[in-house]
């Protein structure tokens, strides 16, 4: 069975056992100083960061880095690798290939609990106020204060067959009021359809500083009518612990630090945005979005939140959507039947390069690279990842997908300048990368290249292989495992 670490606080005792958590007591202002510090942690890889002095808000702290790389540069997705119950230190294809081949059908119901922590505060009715909770004001350029970045949304269906957990972005409108960003083929929108189908208003609930599984889950595409709660009791082996919301309305994780209850409006729409985002730029885009109303705050003493000011790669989104959509890639890839290794979204492209890696078989199976590439581009869109990427590269067994330089060198080398790329046919993408024109956007149509870097089909390699000259590629097995022993014996390079 799985480590299932059951609470925010837990995680953060965890990571501090680690040495992969700080705790910053000097005055934090909301607007932007939380933000810039953020990044700061962020971009250097330093550890998870609790602002433990928010100005104005006495009672509470703020953590940046949740799931964002660890500051164990040898392992950077460490943190993770925790929250799911794997070793810290394992290679992200191997996580990769457990989440993959795990299957959604082994499922088991959430256990629900009475009493939990987050009744100890409830607010309702008129002493609701917005402006009593934390909402950073994170990048300059932003459009609002946001009072969400990485809880989990909580919604579910009229007739209570389908309850849906997500991460998205939610920016406080007034005391009272919060707008949040969506778009119609995500599982919000759907559920809202059904309830706007009705013409009643749609409960919804956010789950601030949930267990840290919960906030990988909610970040991870779970097929539609599934409930992110059953998966994760089948992934650890039990059921998630949930309590019902102070109205009884939904039911979100147990032990989370504050909820915010309410309604969503039928179709009253306000301005939202323009906010820093995943693919690592401030556009000027302002939207117009679903308008809630906030009925009930519910929180712990002293409540722990977190936040995330989305931006240039790696932060929290890059890592929770890369792991779950390279997981669902690879599995998308199998299921066609292709001698396909792994799928890896490139955290460090923010999401926008795949890359797929395959095995040798892949000359005996297909009579030419082009029969080979055809399904391959087939299955990569139709995987319901495909909007999110732009770049598709195809390499060999020899590159470690999740290292960088090798990705690179193998770009640089292996793809031909001119007939190594082809593009595909129009597909539905999301409308927020600025790498996509404004029609494109518009549209949500656009062409994914695919990168051809296999050494197989290179005209050099009609005759004679081409063999890379490398450590793992250039020695015997013995040897290697020999040089390898003798030098990891200690971090400078010298055997202990």
């Amino acid at each position: 069975m799985r480590r299932h670490i059951k609470s925010f606080r837990e995680y953060l005792e965890i990571l501090n056992k680690q040495g992969d958590l700080q705790k910053y007591s000097s005055p934090v202002d909301p607007h932007l100083e939380i933000g810039a510090i953020s990044r700061y942690v962020i971009e250097q890889r330093q550890p998870m960061t609790v602002m433990e002095n928010i100005k104005g808000y006495p009672d509470f702290s703020m953590t940046t880095g949740v799931l964002s790389c660890s500051s164990f540069f040898t392992h950077p997705y460490s943190r993770i690798a925790t929250a799911l119950g794997f070793d810290p230190f394992i290679h992200p294809l191997e996580m990769i290939k457990q989440v993959e081949g795990f299957s959604p059908e082994k499922r088991i119901k959430p256990v629900q609990v009475d009493s939990p922590a987050f009744m100890q505060n409830v607010i309702k009715g008129n002493n609701v106020d917005l402006f009593k909770v934390p909402c950073p004001f994170l990048h300059d350029g932003d459009g609002g204060d946001y009072l969400n970045t990485i809880g989990t949304m909580v919604v579910r269906t009229p007739d209570g067959r389908w309850t849906n957990w997500h991460i998205c972005r939610v920016m406080r409108v007034d005391k009272n009021h919060l707008t949040v960003w969506t778009r119609p083929h995500q599982h919000f929108a759907m559920i809202h359809e059904e309830w706007k189908k009705l013409n009643k208003k749609m409960p919804f609930a956010i789950a601030l500083a949930p267990e840290p599984a919960v906030t990988a889950i909610s970040g991870i595409r779970v097929p539609a009518e599934v409930d992110e709660a059953d998966v994760l009791g089948g992934w650890f082996g039990e059921g998630i612990e949930i309590a019902a919301t102070p109205s009884g309305k939904l039911d979100v994780p147990a032990t989370c630090e504050m909820v915010i209850e309410g309604e969503m409006s039928i179709d009253t729409l306000h301005e939202e945005g323009p906010f820093g985002e995943y693919h690592g730029y401030l556009l000027a885009d302002k939207c117009h979005e679903l308008v809630g109303e906030v009925l009930t705050i519910a929180h712990v003493n002293q409540p722990i939140l977190g936040t995330i000011p989305a931006g240039k790669p790696i932060d929290d989104d890059h890592v929770i959507i890369g792991i779950g959509g390279s997981s669902t890639f690879t599995l998308a890839l199998k299921e066609a039947g292709l001698p396909v290794l792994d799928a890896w979204m490139a955290p460090e492209t923010a999401l926008h390069l795949l890359v797929v890696r395959v095995a040798p078989e892949w000359q005996q199976q297909y009579a030419s690279v082009h029969a080979f590439i055809d399904k391959l581009e087939a299955a990569i869109l139709g995987s319901p990842m495909s909007y999110v990427i732009a770049h598709a590269l195809i390499i060999d067994s020899d590159i470690d997908s999740t290292h960088p330089g090798d990705v690179l060198w193998a770009w640089a080398s292996r793809v031909h300048p001119q007939n190594g790329t082809r593009m595909t046919k129009q597909r539905y993408i999301t409308d927020m990368p600025p790498v996509f024109t404004p029609e494109e956007r518009k549209m949500h149509q656009a062409r994914l290249a695919i990168h051809v870097g296999l050494l197989g089909s290179n005209p050099n390699a009609v005759n004679d292989p081409i063999v890379p000259s490398g450590f793992r590629t250039s020695y015997p097995e013995a040897l290697q495992n020999k040089v390898t022993e003798a030098f990891s014996a200690s971090a400078s390079g010298r055997k202990a």
